[in-house]
C-alpha cells in the first residue's frame, strides 16, 4: 500500500503440549489451590474471625438505624416548624371561626403524616388554647420544668419524660415556639409515635433496636428482651464509647451491642445481635462456603480439558490476531482448522475482514491524495497565472525534505502542506488575484491575509496538525515577513521548506506581474536573501538539488522524482 506498508501473515501453530500444560498450572495455582485453602480456612478459622465479620455487619446496621432514626425526626420537626409558621400567620384561636381554623389545621397536619397522633397549641401561661383530636387538656404547662425554661430561652425542645398515661410509654413530645413580633406568643406541640419509627426500623435492620434518652433510658425498644421496660440501659451503663462493639449479658441472653448518639437530641440508638443468631448466620456461611468450595473444584475437573481446546484456545488465537492489527509491520491471519464451528466461521470472517481491511486502506489512501490534489487545483481555478503550483510547491518541497534526511511521515506532512498551502486564497477576492497592475495598500493587506484565512479553514478538519506551518509560510528568517513577524527557527522546519519551495515556483514561472527567472538566475537570488528571507539550511539543501541537475534544463524547469 505504497502501499500499507503491512506485510499479511499467518500465525504459527503452538504446541499444543506446552498450552495444556500452562492451563493445567493456571487451574491448580489460580483456582484449585486458592478455592481448597479458602474452604480450609473457613472450617478452622477462629472465634475472633467470627466476631470480626459480625462486628462490621454489626456497625453497618448502626450506622443504617441511627441515619433512619436522626432522619425520621429531623423530617418531623421540620414538618411541626412549618405548621407553626403557619399558625402565626394566622390569628389566634380567640373566637369560635379562628378555633375552627385551627383545628382544621390540625387535621390536615395529622392525616398527612401518621407518624404525629395530636398536635396541642398553648399560650404563654400554659394553658391548651387548641387540641386535636383530644377535645380538654387539664395539664398545668406552667407547672413543668420544660416550660419555664421555654420562657426564659424559646427554643425547640424533645420532651421524653410525658406526665399523660396515654402517651408516657410510646410517644415523645416535640415543642416548638411561636413569635409574634419578636417575642413568644404561644408554643406548638406535636406528640410523636415511636411505634410508627420501631416499624421502619424493623422493615430496614435485621437486629433489634433501641432507643435511648439522654440519660441513658430506654424509651422505645422494638424486637428486643427489654421492650415494654423503662430502665437504664446496659450497654450506656458500662460508660462504653460510641461505634465501639461490646458483649452484654441480659436476662441470661447475650447480645454483642453497640450505640451512637445523635448530636441533635442527644439521644442514643442502640442496636443488639443475639449470640444465637450469630452462630447460626456462621454455621449457614460456613456450610454454603464448603459446598461452594467442593462444586467449583469439582467443575473445573469436570470441564477444564474441553474449556481449554474449544473455546480458550481458539480465543487466545482470536485475541494475538486482533492484537496483531496495531502491529506496525504485520497483521496476523487466524488459522482456519477449528474443532468447533462458530469459531471456523469466525476465523474465516477475521481473515476476509483482514484482507478488506488493508485493501479499504490503499484506496482510503489513494482517494485521500487525489481529494487533496483536487482541492488544490480548485484553489488554483481562480488564479489562472498560478496554474499547478500547489502541486509544483508540493513536489518541490518533497524533494528538499529528502534532501534533508526528513523522515517518511515528515515529507508525507510537507506534500500535503504544499498543497494546501494557498487554500486561504479562496477569501482573496479574484479581481485582486488577477490584477495586471500593481497592488495597492489595501489590496497587499488582503493578500497577506491568505495564511490566516487558511489556518480558519483547517483548524477543525483532519488537517489542523498542518494549520500553523501553513500560516508561517510567508515569514522571513530575518522576521520581516508576514503574518507575525516571526524569525530564524521561531518559524517550523515544515514552514522553512514552504517557503522556499513556494518562493522557487515564483521565481521559475510566469506571473503577472513579470516573466519567469532562469534556473541560474533563481539560484543566484537563493543565495542572495540566504539567512535574510530563507533559512540558509533549506536554501543550501534547494542548491544541492539544482547542482545535481534535479532542479534543471534550458526552459526552467525538469522535475526528477527521487524514489
Amino acid at each position: 500500500m505504497r502501499g500499507s506498508g503491512l506485510v499479511v501473515k499467518k500465525t504459527k501453530k503452538r504446541s499444543n503440549l506446552t498450552l495444556r500444560q500452562f492451563f493445567v498450572l493456571g487451574f491448580l495455582f489460580v483456582a484449585i489451590i486458592p478455592a481448597a485453602l479458602l474452604g480450609m480456612y473457613q472450617t478452622v478459622s477462629s472465634a475472633w474471625a467470627l466476631e470480626n465479620l459480625e462486628e462490621k455487619d454489626l456497625m453497618r446496621s448502626l450506622r443504617s438505624a441511627s441515619t433512619l432514626v436522626e432522619t425520621y425526626f429531623e423530617n418531623h420537626e421540620n414538618k411541626a416548624r412549618t405548621l407553626a409558621n403557619l399558625l402565626e400567620e394566622r390569628p389566634m384561636p380567640d373566637t369560635d371561626r379562628s378555633y375552627e381554623d385551627v383545628v382544621s389545621l390540625f387535621k390536615q397536619f395529622l392525616t398527612a403524616d401518621m407518624g404525629f397522633s395530636e398536635w396541642r397549641l398553648l399560650n404563654t401561661r400554659g394553658k391548651t388554647t387548641v387540641s386535636y383530636p383530644s377535645s380538654q387538656v387539664g395539664i398545668e404547662y406552667h407547672q413543668l420544668q420544660w416550660f419555664k425554661e421555654m420562657l426564659d430561652k424559646p427554643e425547640v425542645k424533645v420532651i421524653t419524660n410525658i406526665l399523660e398515661p396515654k402517651y408516657n410509654r410510646d410517644h415523645v413530645c416535640l415543642a416548638i415556639p411561636m413569635f409574634n413580633e419578636g417575642n413568644m406568643s404561644n408554643v406548638l406541640l406535636g406528640y410523636i409515635k415511636l411505634d410508627y419509627i420501631g416499624d421502619l426500623l424493623l422493615d430496614t435492620i435485621n437486629y433489634p433496636v433501641i432507643i435511648a434518652d439522654e440519660q441513658g433510658y430506654n424509651l422505645f425498644a422494638r424486637d428486643s428482651l427489654k421492650e415494654d421496660t423503662f430502665q437504664l440501659n446496659a450497654l450506656l451503663a458500662k460508660g462504653i464509647n460510641q461505634f465501639t462493639p461490646e458483649w452484654i449479658e441480659e436476662e441470661g441472653s447475650q447480645f454483642l451491642s453497640a450505640y451512637h448518639k445523635i448530636p441533635l437530641y442527644n439521644w442514643h440508638v442502640i442496636v443488639e445481635k443475639p449470640q444465637e443468631q450469630i452462630r447460626k448466620h456462621w454455621q449457614d456461611r460456613l456450610v454454603i462456603s464448603f459446598l461452594g468450595v467442593l462444586l467449583m473444584i469439582f467443575f473445573m475437573f469436570a470441564l477444564a480439558p474441553w474449556f481449554k481446546r474449544l473455546i480458550f484456545n481458539p480465543l487466545a488465537n482470536l485475541h494475538a490476531a486482533f492484537r496483531s492489527i496495531t502491529d506496525q509491520e504485520t497483521i496476523a491471519l487466524m488459522d482456519e482448522n477449528q474443532e468447533v464451528e462458530e469459531f471456523l466461521e469466525i476465523a474465516r470472517d477475521f481473515n476476509t475482514m483482514v484482507q478488506r481491511f488493508v485493501d479499504m486502506l490503499d484506496e482510503r489512501e489513494k482517494d485521500f491524495i487525489s481529494g487533496i490534489e483536487s482541492l488544490s487545483k480548485a484553489i488554483e481555478f481562480r488564479d489562472k497565472y498560478t496554474g499547478g503550483h500547489s502541486q509544483r510547491v508540493a513536489e518541490y518541497a518533497v524533494l528538499i525534505a529528502k534532501e534533508m534526511d526528513l523522515d517518511d511521515d515528515q515529507v508525507e506532512q510537507i506534500r500535503i502542506a504544499g498543497l494546501l498551502h494557498d487554500i486561504g486564497k479562496i477569501g482573496v477576492p479574484g479581481a485582486i488575484l488577477n490584477k495586471p497592475g500593481a497592488l495597492t495598500d489595501a489590496e497587499w493587506e488582503k493578500i497577506k491575509r491568505h495564511p490566516a484565512i487558511a489556518v480558519e479553514i483547517l483548524s477543525t478538519g483532519p488537517f489542523k496538525d498542518l494549520a500553523p506551518h501553513i500560516r508561517s509560510h510567508h515569514e522571513r528568517y530575518d522576521g520581516k515577513g508576514y503574518p507575525d513577524g516571526l524569525k530564524g527557527e521561531e518559524i517550523s522546519l515544515i514552514a522553512q521548506i514552504l517557503g522556499v519551495a513556494d518562493a522557487f515556483d515564483a521565481m521559475t514561472t510566469d506571473r503577472v506581474y513579470r516573466s519567469k527567472m532562469t534556473i541560474e538566475q533563481a539560484k543566484e537570488e537563493l543565495v542572495k536573501n540566504r539567512g535574510l528571507q530563507f533559512s540558509p539550511k533549506v536554501v543550501d539543501a534547494t542548491l544541492a538539488l539544482i547542482d545535481k541537475e534535479i532542479l534543471n534544463n534550458k526552459d526552467g524547469l525538469k522535475m526528477v522524482k527521487v524514489i
